[in-house]
Protein backbone atom coordinates (compact mmCIF):
# COMPACT_ATOMS: atom_id res chain seq x y z
CA UNK A 1 0.00 0.00 0.00
CA UNK A 2 1.26 3.51 -0.86
CA UNK A 3 4.22 2.17 -2.84
CA UNK A 4 6.75 4.82 -3.82
CA UNK A 5 8.89 2.63 -6.08
CA UNK A 6 8.21 0.28 -8.97
CA UNK A 7 11.15 -2.03 -8.37
CA UNK A 8 11.97 -4.50 -5.61
CA UNK A 9 14.57 -2.69 -3.48
CA UNK A 10 16.33 -3.92 -0.37
CA UNK A 11 14.17 -3.08 2.63
CA UNK A 12 13.39 -4.13 6.19
CA UNK A 13 10.12 -4.74 8.03
CA UNK A 14 9.30 -2.08 10.63
CA UNK A 15 6.48 -2.94 13.04
CA UNK A 16 5.38 0.00 15.20
CA UNK A 17 2.88 -0.51 18.02
CA UNK A 18 1.92 1.35 21.20
CA UNK A 19 4.52 -0.59 23.17
CA UNK A 20 7.41 -1.52 20.87
CA UNK A 21 9.34 -1.17 17.62
CA UNK A 22 10.28 -4.48 15.97
CA UNK A 23 12.59 -4.86 12.99
CA UNK A 24 13.34 -7.79 10.68
CA UNK A 25 15.36 -7.88 7.47
CA UNK A 26 15.51 -10.99 5.27
CA UNK A 27 17.74 -12.15 2.43
CA UNK A 28 16.57 -14.46 -0.33
CA UNK A 29 18.36 -17.82 -0.29
CA UNK A 30 17.07 -20.05 -3.06
CA UNK A 31 13.35 -20.51 -2.57
CA UNK A 32 13.61 -19.67 1.13
CA UNK A 33 15.18 -16.90 3.22
CA UNK A 34 17.87 -16.14 5.75
CA UNK A 35 17.42 -13.86 8.73
CA UNK A 36 19.80 -10.90 8.29
CA UNK A 37 18.81 -8.40 10.99
CA UNK A 38 16.33 -8.36 13.86
CA UNK A 39 15.59 -6.41 17.02
CA UNK A 40 13.02 -4.99 19.40
CA UNK A 41 12.98 -1.65 21.22
CA UNK A 42 10.41 -1.02 23.95
CA UNK A 43 8.28 2.14 23.86
CA UNK A 44 7.45 3.55 27.26
CA UNK A 45 3.81 4.39 28.09
CA UNK A 46 2.61 7.76 26.84
CA UNK A 47 4.83 8.01 23.75
CA UNK A 48 2.22 6.40 21.47
CA UNK A 49 -1.42 6.04 22.51
CA UNK A 50 -3.93 4.18 20.35
CA UNK A 51 -1.62 4.55 17.37
CA UNK A 52 -1.21 8.32 17.72
CA UNK A 53 2.22 9.78 18.53
CA UNK A 54 2.02 11.90 21.67
CA UNK A 55 5.75 12.55 22.15
CA UNK A 56 7.39 13.05 18.75
CA UNK A 57 10.91 13.75 20.04
CA UNK A 58 10.92 10.63 22.22
CA UNK A 59 9.58 8.46 19.40
CA UNK A 60 12.20 9.83 16.98
CA UNK A 61 14.95 8.91 19.43
CA UNK A 62 13.54 5.40 19.88
CA UNK A 63 13.35 4.87 16.10
CA UNK A 64 17.01 5.80 15.70
CA UNK A 65 17.90 3.56 18.65
CA UNK A 66 15.94 0.64 17.16
CA UNK A 67 17.81 0.90 13.84
CA UNK A 68 21.17 1.33 15.55
CA UNK A 69 20.78 -1.59 17.97
CA UNK A 70 19.59 -4.39 15.66
CA UNK A 71 21.25 -7.77 16.08
CA UNK A 72 22.86 -9.54 13.15
CA UNK A 73 24.01 -7.24 10.35
CA UNK A 74 23.63 -3.48 10.52
CA UNK A 75 20.71 -1.96 8.61
CA UNK A 76 22.26 -0.24 5.59
CA UNK A 77 19.12 0.64 3.66
CA UNK A 78 16.70 3.50 4.30
CA UNK A 79 13.81 1.57 2.76
CA UNK A 80 11.20 0.08 5.06
CA UNK A 81 7.83 -1.64 4.77
CA UNK A 82 5.89 -0.28 7.73
CA UNK A 83 2.83 -1.38 9.68
CA UNK A 84 0.73 0.95 11.78
CA UNK A 85 -1.84 0.14 14.43
CA UNK A 86 -4.83 -1.81 13.10
CA UNK A 87 -7.28 0.20 15.19
CA UNK A 88 -6.61 3.32 13.11
CA UNK A 89 -7.27 1.67 9.75
CA UNK A 90 -10.38 0.82 7.78
CA UNK A 91 -10.65 -2.46 5.89
CA UNK A 92 -13.72 -3.62 3.98
CA UNK A 93 -14.90 -5.46 0.88
CA UNK A 94 -16.60 -3.81 -2.09
CA UNK A 95 -18.40 -5.69 -4.87
CA UNK A 96 -18.11 -4.20 -8.36
CA UNK A 97 -18.91 -5.31 -11.91
CA UNK A 98 -16.01 -6.92 -13.78
CA UNK A 99 -13.76 -4.22 -15.30
CA UNK A 100 -10.15 -3.38 -16.16
CA UNK A 101 -7.65 -2.31 -13.51
CA UNK A 102 -7.78 1.31 -14.72
CA UNK A 103 -11.58 1.34 -14.62
CA UNK A 104 -11.47 -0.32 -11.21
CA UNK A 105 -9.31 2.39 -9.65
CA UNK A 106 -11.63 5.08 -11.00
CA UNK A 107 -14.73 3.24 -9.73
CA UNK A 108 -13.24 2.67 -6.28
CA UNK A 109 -12.21 6.30 -5.97
CA UNK A 110 -15.80 7.25 -6.74
CA UNK A 111 -17.38 4.72 -4.36
CA UNK A 112 -14.87 4.70 -1.50
CA UNK A 113 -16.56 7.53 0.39
CA UNK A 114 -19.66 5.33 0.73
CA UNK A 115 -17.65 2.78 2.72
CA UNK A 116 -14.97 4.72 4.60
CA UNK A 117 -16.21 6.37 7.85
CA UNK A 118 -14.20 9.54 7.18
CA UNK A 119 -14.34 12.21 4.45
CA UNK A 120 -12.47 10.89 1.42
CA UNK A 121 -10.11 13.88 1.42
CA UNK A 122 -8.97 12.93 4.94
CA UNK A 123 -7.68 9.43 4.11
CA UNK A 124 -5.11 7.62 2.02
CA UNK A 125 -6.55 4.46 0.52
CA UNK A 126 -5.57 1.52 -1.64
CA UNK A 127 -7.19 -1.71 -2.77
CA UNK A 128 -6.52 -5.35 -3.63
CA UNK A 129 -8.61 -7.51 -5.94
CA UNK A 130 -9.77 -10.70 -4.19
CA UNK A 131 -9.51 -13.84 -6.34
CA UNK A 132 -12.94 -15.44 -6.86
CA UNK A 133 -14.14 -18.81 -8.06
CA UNK A 134 -13.51 -19.12 -11.81
CA UNK A 135 -17.26 -19.63 -12.29
CA UNK A 136 -17.89 -16.04 -11.15
CA UNK A 137 -17.33 -13.87 -14.22
CA UNK A 138 -19.76 -10.97 -13.81
CA UNK A 139 -18.15 -9.18 -10.87
CA UNK A 140 -15.00 -8.64 -8.82
CA UNK A 141 -14.56 -8.30 -5.07
CA UNK A 142 -12.15 -5.66 -3.84
CA UNK A 143 -10.48 -5.30 -0.46
CA UNK A 144 -10.46 -1.57 0.38
CA UNK A 145 -7.89 -0.32 2.91
CA UNK A 146 -7.74 3.25 4.24
CA UNK A 147 -5.56 5.17 6.72
CA UNK A 148 -6.31 8.64 8.19
CA UNK A 149 -4.01 11.22 6.56
CA UNK A 150 -3.52 13.06 9.85
CA UNK A 151 -1.88 10.05 11.48
CA UNK A 152 0.05 8.88 8.40
CA UNK A 153 1.52 12.34 7.76
CA UNK A 154 2.72 12.55 11.37
CA UNK A 155 4.53 9.20 11.07
CA UNK A 156 6.00 10.07 7.68
CA UNK A 157 7.45 13.32 9.03
CA UNK A 158 9.20 11.49 11.88
CA UNK A 159 10.38 8.65 9.63
CA UNK A 160 12.00 11.25 7.36
CA UNK A 161 13.83 12.78 10.33
CA UNK A 162 15.02 9.31 11.32
CA UNK A 163 16.37 8.66 7.81
CA UNK A 164 13.72 6.01 7.05
CA UNK A 165 11.93 5.86 3.68
CA UNK A 166 8.61 3.97 3.93
CA UNK A 167 8.13 2.37 0.50
CA UNK A 168 4.87 0.71 1.58
CA UNK A 169 2.43 0.90 4.49
CA UNK A 170 0.32 -2.07 5.59
CA UNK A 171 -2.10 -3.11 8.26
CA UNK A 172 -0.88 -5.59 10.85
CA UNK A 173 -3.37 -8.18 9.59
CA UNK A 174 -2.01 -7.96 6.03
CA UNK A 175 1.48 -8.70 7.31
CA UNK A 176 0.32 -11.53 9.60
CA UNK A 177 -1.68 -13.36 6.94
CA UNK A 178 1.22 -13.07 4.47
CA UNK A 179 3.40 -15.09 6.86
CA UNK A 180 0.76 -17.71 7.61
CA UNK A 181 -0.33 -18.13 3.98
CA UNK A 182 3.21 -18.25 2.55
CA UNK A 183 3.47 -21.32 0.32
CA UNK A 184 0.04 -22.33 1.65
CA UNK A 185 1.66 -22.90 5.05
CA UNK A 186 -1.63 -22.90 6.99
CA UNK A 187 -4.07 -24.04 4.32
CA UNK A 188 -6.53 -22.02 2.31
CA UNK A 189 -8.88 -20.76 5.05
CA UNK A 190 -8.15 -19.73 8.63
CA UNK A 191 -8.99 -17.22 11.36
CA UNK A 192 -6.14 -15.47 13.18
CA UNK A 193 -6.03 -14.34 16.80
CA UNK A 194 -2.95 -12.16 17.27
CA UNK A 195 -2.84 -11.77 21.06
CA UNK A 196 -0.39 -8.92 21.47
CA UNK A 197 1.05 -6.84 24.26
CA UNK A 198 -1.26 -3.86 23.68
CA UNK A 199 -4.18 -5.20 21.59
CA UNK A 200 -5.69 -8.28 19.95
CA UNK A 201 -6.16 -8.53 16.19
CA UNK A 202 -8.69 -10.79 14.48
CA UNK A 203 -8.24 -11.59 10.79
CA UNK A 204 -9.92 -14.00 8.37
CA UNK A 205 -8.02 -15.40 5.39
CA UNK A 206 -9.61 -17.43 2.61
CA UNK A 207 -8.79 -18.36 -0.98
CA UNK A 208 -5.42 -16.57 -1.00
CA UNK A 209 -6.73 -13.27 0.33
CA UNK A 210 -7.40 -11.38 3.54
CA UNK A 211 -11.16 -10.89 3.83
CA UNK A 212 -11.68 -9.30 7.21
CA UNK A 213 -9.79 -7.81 10.16
CA UNK A 214 -10.51 -5.97 13.38
CA UNK A 215 -8.72 -4.92 16.54
CA UNK A 216 -9.95 -4.92 20.14
CA UNK A 217 -8.27 -3.46 23.28
CA UNK A 218 -7.79 -6.81 25.04
CA UNK A 219 -4.10 -7.52 25.51
CA UNK A 220 -1.40 -9.40 27.34
CA UNK A 221 -0.82 -6.26 29.44
CA UNK A 222 -4.40 -6.55 30.71
CA UNK A 223 -3.59 -9.98 32.16
CA UNK A 224 -0.64 -8.57 34.08
CA UNK A 225 -2.77 -5.72 35.47
CA UNK A 226 -5.54 -8.14 36.48
CA UNK A 227 -3.09 -10.35 38.37
CA UNK A 228 -1.51 -7.32 40.03
CA UNK A 229 -4.89 -6.05 41.26
CA UNK A 230 -6.26 -9.43 42.30
CA UNK A 231 -3.17 -10.70 44.14
CA UNK A 232 -2.13 -7.22 45.31
CA UNK A 233 1.41 -7.46 43.91
CA UNK A 234 3.51 -5.08 41.82
CA UNK A 235 3.30 -5.27 38.02
CA UNK A 236 6.78 -6.76 37.76
CA UNK A 237 5.82 -9.63 40.08
CA UNK A 238 2.46 -10.03 38.33
CA UNK A 239 4.24 -10.46 34.99
CA UNK A 240 6.40 -13.24 36.45
CA UNK A 241 3.33 -14.99 37.89
CA UNK A 242 1.55 -14.72 34.54
CA UNK A 243 4.44 -16.40 32.72
CA UNK A 244 4.87 -19.04 35.45
CA UNK A 245 1.24 -20.16 35.72
CA UNK A 246 -0.89 -18.72 32.94
CA UNK A 247 -4.16 -20.64 32.96
CA UNK A 248 -2.55 -23.68 34.60
CA UNK A 249 -1.60 -24.21 38.23
CA UNK A 250 1.14 -26.58 37.09
CA UNK A 251 4.18 -25.22 38.92
CA UNK A 252 4.97 -24.08 42.45
CA UNK A 253 2.07 -23.35 44.77
CA UNK A 254 -1.21 -24.80 43.54
CA UNK A 255 -3.14 -22.15 45.46
CA UNK A 256 -1.10 -19.34 43.91
CA UNK A 257 -1.57 -20.81 40.45
CA UNK A 258 -5.32 -21.07 40.97
CA UNK A 259 -5.44 -17.43 42.07
CA UNK A 260 -3.57 -16.36 38.93
CA UNK A 261 -5.90 -18.38 36.69
CA UNK A 262 -8.96 -17.00 38.47
CA UNK A 263 -7.71 -13.43 37.96
CA UNK A 264 -7.27 -13.76 34.18
CA UNK A 265 -10.06 -16.17 33.20
CA UNK A 266 -12.70 -13.39 32.89
CA UNK A 267 -10.52 -11.65 30.30
CA UNK A 268 -10.26 -14.80 28.21
CA UNK A 269 -13.96 -15.55 28.60
CA UNK A 270 -14.61 -12.10 27.13
CA UNK A 271 -12.06 -12.75 24.38
CA UNK A 272 -13.81 -16.01 23.44
CA UNK A 273 -17.12 -14.16 23.17
CA UNK A 274 -15.45 -11.62 20.89
CA UNK A 275 -13.98 -14.39 18.72
CA UNK A 276 -17.39 -16.01 18.25
CA UNK A 277 -18.96 -12.64 17.43
CA UNK A 278 -16.35 -11.77 14.81
CA UNK A 279 -16.41 -15.21 13.19
CA UNK A 280 -20.19 -14.92 12.93
CA UNK A 281 -19.82 -11.44 11.43
CA UNK A 282 -17.24 -12.69 8.93
CA UNK A 283 -19.45 -15.54 7.80
CA UNK A 284 -22.27 -13.07 7.18
CA UNK A 285 -20.46 -10.03 5.76
CA UNK A 286 -16.80 -10.83 5.18
CA UNK A 287 -17.25 -13.22 2.31
CA UNK A 288 -19.79 -11.59 -0.03
CA UNK A 289 -20.29 -14.40 -2.52
CA UNK A 290 -21.59 -16.62 0.28
CA UNK A 291 -23.22 -13.98 2.49
CA UNK A 292 -26.71 -15.15 1.53
CA UNK A 293 -25.87 -18.82 1.63
CA UNK A 294 -27.88 -21.23 3.73
CA UNK A 295 -26.42 -21.74 7.21
CA UNK A 296 -25.90 -25.42 6.43
CA UNK A 297 -24.04 -24.66 3.20
CA UNK A 298 -20.40 -25.63 3.81
CA UNK A 299 -19.23 -22.80 1.58
CA UNK A 300 -20.60 -20.31 4.10
CA UNK A 301 -18.19 -21.73 6.70
CA UNK A 302 -14.80 -21.38 5.06
CA UNK A 303 -12.77 -21.30 8.29
CA UNK A 304 -10.78 -24.49 8.75
CA UNK A 305 -8.88 -23.52 11.90
CA UNK A 306 -7.99 -20.74 14.32
CA UNK A 307 -4.30 -19.81 14.49
CA UNK A 308 -2.82 -18.16 17.59
CA UNK A 309 0.10 -15.75 17.35
CA UNK A 310 1.41 -12.62 19.07
CA UNK A 311 3.47 -12.14 22.21
CA UNK A 312 0.77 -13.60 24.47
CA UNK A 313 0.05 -16.72 22.43
CA UNK A 314 2.53 -18.89 24.35
CA UNK A 315 0.71 -18.38 27.65
CA UNK A 316 0.41 -21.64 29.58
CA UNK A 317 -2.96 -23.29 29.08
CA UNK A 318 -4.21 -20.81 26.47
CA UNK A 319 -4.44 -23.38 23.68
CA UNK A 320 -6.48 -25.78 25.84
CA UNK A 321 -8.68 -22.94 27.11
CA UNK A 322 -9.64 -21.85 23.58
CA UNK A 323 -10.04 -25.46 22.42
CA UNK A 324 -12.56 -26.17 25.18
CA UNK A 325 -14.69 -23.12 24.34
CA UNK A 326 -14.48 -22.72 20.57
CA UNK A 327 -15.75 -25.29 18.07
CA UNK A 328 -12.94 -24.80 15.55
CA UNK A 329 -9.51 -26.53 15.70
CA UNK A 330 -6.86 -24.34 17.40
CA UNK A 331 -3.12 -24.28 16.73
CA UNK A 332 -0.10 -22.11 17.45
CA UNK A 333 1.38 -20.34 14.45
CA UNK A 334 4.76 -21.41 13.11
CA UNK A 335 6.09 -18.12 11.71
CA UNK A 336 9.16 -19.79 10.23
CA UNK A 337 7.38 -22.58 8.35
CA UNK A 338 8.29 -22.62 4.63
CA UNK A 339 10.26 -19.38 5.05
CA UNK A 340 13.70 -20.04 6.52
CA UNK A 341 16.45 -22.40 5.45
CA UNK A 342 17.05 -25.38 7.77
CA UNK A 343 20.28 -23.92 9.13
CA UNK A 344 18.30 -20.83 10.19
CA UNK A 345 15.61 -22.68 12.12
CA UNK A 346 17.35 -22.21 15.50
CA UNK A 347 16.67 -18.50 15.53
CA UNK A 348 18.05 -16.27 18.27
CA UNK A 349 14.59 -14.80 18.86
CA UNK A 350 13.17 -15.48 22.31
CA UNK A 351 9.59 -14.75 21.32
CA UNK A 352 9.16 -15.58 17.61
CA UNK A 353 5.36 -15.34 17.77
CA UNK A 354 5.75 -11.67 18.66
CA UNK A 355 7.69 -11.01 15.44
CA UNK A 356 4.98 -12.23 13.06
CA UNK A 357 4.02 -8.73 11.88
CA UNK A 358 7.62 -7.62 11.31
CA UNK A 359 8.33 -10.85 9.45
CA UNK A 360 5.30 -10.36 7.21
CA UNK A 361 6.42 -6.83 6.40
CA UNK A 362 9.89 -8.05 5.49
CA UNK A 363 8.35 -10.69 3.20
CA UNK A 364 6.38 -8.01 1.32
CA UNK A 365 9.51 -6.92 -0.48
CA UNK A 366 9.90 -10.37 -2.07
CA UNK A 367 6.50 -10.47 -3.76
CA UNK A 368 6.37 -10.34 -7.55
CA UNK A 369 3.31 -8.10 -7.46
CA UNK A 370 5.01 -5.65 -5.11
CA UNK A 371 4.41 -2.68 -7.36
Amino acid sequence: MFNSLNINPTAFGLDVSNSSIKIIQLKKSGKLFKLVSWGETQIEPGVIENGEIKNEDKFLGLLKQAIRNVKGKKIKTKNAVVSLLEKKTFLGIIQLPMMTKEELRSAITFQAENYIPLPINEVYFDFQVIPLDSKIKDRCDVLLIAFPKKIIDQYLTIFKKAGILPIALETESQAITRVLSKNNAEGSSFFVINFGKSNTIFAAFSDHSLHFSSSIPISSQDLTKAISQSLKVKLEEAEKLKLKYGLRASQGSKKEGEEVSKAIEPIFNDLCKQVKKYISYYRTYGYPEYSNADENNTKSKKIEKIILCGEGANLRGLHDFFSSRLEIPIKLANPWLNIFKKESVSLPLKEPLGYVVALGLALRITEKNYD
